[in-house]
């Protein structure tokens, strides 16, 4: 499993990104979540709460969701996935386990496995790789 790449980035000009740096009232430079959701067919989906459901599958060490333009659908989620060491994970196996456990406009429509997500000394995913 390669790291977060050009191979996985949306596209030419679109950077994967979760967060942003705004200003807070007093100018102070802070981490806030670029795009709180994302619609998919009519349906307001949260990142964070995808994350969290993917956090409880037995083989997922960390995940990151972003809303990626679709046809038919408006947006549809796609999942970053690090896999915990010593644990087989496939794109397949873990879409098949979200559409068990989750409504079917929140499973994500593509799972890209990476070896690792970049992470801040907290150990929050920093979404902005370019």
């Amino acid at each position: 499993m390669p790291l977060i790449s050009g191979t996985h980035l949306p596209g030419p000009g679109k950077p994967f990104t979760i967060d942003r740096r705004c200003h807070g009232q007093a100018g102070l430079p802070i981490t806030c979540r670029s795009k709180d959701q994302f619609i998919v067919g009519g349906f307001n989906r949260y990142p964070a709460e995808i994350e969290r459901l993917l956090a409880n599958h037995p083989a997922v060490a960390q995940a990151a969701v972003i809303g990626m333009p679709d046809e038919g659908l408006g947006e549809v989620g796609w999942a970053y996935v690090v896999a915990k060491q010593g644990i087989a994970l496939t794109e397949a196996s873990l879409i098949a386990w979200c559409r068990e456990q989750m409504a079917n406009y929140k499973v994500p429509r593509r799972v890209l496995l990476v070896d690792a997500l970049p992470t801040n000394a907290s150990g929050k995913v920093v979404g902005t790789i370019s």
